[in-house]
C-alpha cells in the first residue's frame, strides 16, 4: 500500500490517506485532487499527462500530484516545447530513418548527435543493422552488452527489449537474466 507520508492523515471511520474524507453515510473515501484508490493511497499521476501536447518531441512529467510540464529537447523552449531557439546545432546535421536529434552540453561546449530507432546505427543512423524478416526473439547485436534484444511480431514489426541494468536476455530461458551468463556475440 502506497502512501504519501508526508500529508497523510487517516480518517477513523474509513481509513481515508493523504487528506481524504470520510463519508459516514457510504462509509467510502472522498480523495482529493491528485489521489485516488477505495482510500486515496494512490497518486492519481496517469491522467495528469492525458490532455498535454508537448511540441516537438517534448515529453509531458509529472512534478507533483497536481501538475505536469513539458521537457523540451535541447534547442527548444516554451509551455509546451513549441518554440526553437536560434543557433540550435541540430540544424546543422541530417539524422535519417526516422532518427531524431538531440543537442549535449557538457562543459562550456555543445554538440548534436542523432538517437537511432531501433535497428539503425551510425553517425547519423544511416545503417541498417537489423530488420525483422520472421517472428522471433533476437539479439541486438550493438546493444547486446546493455541488454536488449529484438522481438519481431508475425507482420515483421520490431518491437525493441531492454533488460533491467546489469542483465541480458537469455534465449534459452526466454526472459532476462544475470549478464555474466549470457555471452554477447563479437560484432
Amino acid at each position: 500500500q502506497s502512501v504519501n507520508n508526508s500529508r497523510s492523515i487517516v480518517s477513523k471511520a474509513c481509513g481515508c490517506y493523504n487528506q481524504g474524507i470520510c463519508d459516514p453515510n457510504t462509509g467510502l473515501c472522498i480523495c482529493p485532487s491528485g489521489f485516488v484508490g477505495q482510500q486515496c493511497e494512490k497518486l492519481e499521476s496517469t491522467t495528469l499527462c492525458n490532455n498535454v501536447v508537448c511540441k516537438n518531441s517534448g515529453v509531458c512529467n509529472i512534478i507533483s500530484p497536481t501538475v505536469s510540464t513539458c521537457w523540451c529537447l535541447l534547442g527548444f523552449h516554451g509551455n509546451y516545447c513549441e518554440r526553437q531557439r536560434a543557433a540550435s546545432r541540430c540544424t546543422e546535421i541530417q539524422c535519417q530513418n526516422g532518427a531524431i536529434c538531440y543537442e549535449h552540453s557538457p562543459a562550456m561546449s555543445i554538440f548534436a548527435y542523432c538517437l537511432c530507432p531501433p535497428g539503425f546505427t551510425g553517425r547519423f543512423c544511416e545503417t541498417e543493422y537489423f530488420r525483422c524478416t520472421r517472428p522471433g526473439t533476437f539479439t541486438d547485436l550493438y546493444q547486446c552488452a546493455q541488454g536488449s534484444y529484438f522481438l519481431c511480431d508475425y507482420t515483421n514489426r520490431l518491437i525493441p527489449g531492454t533488460c533491467p541494468k546489469g542483465l541480458r536476455f537469455n534465449f534459452n530461458k526466454m526472459s532476462c537474466d544475470h549478464a555474466s551468463s549470457v555471452p554477447c556475440p563479437n560484432i
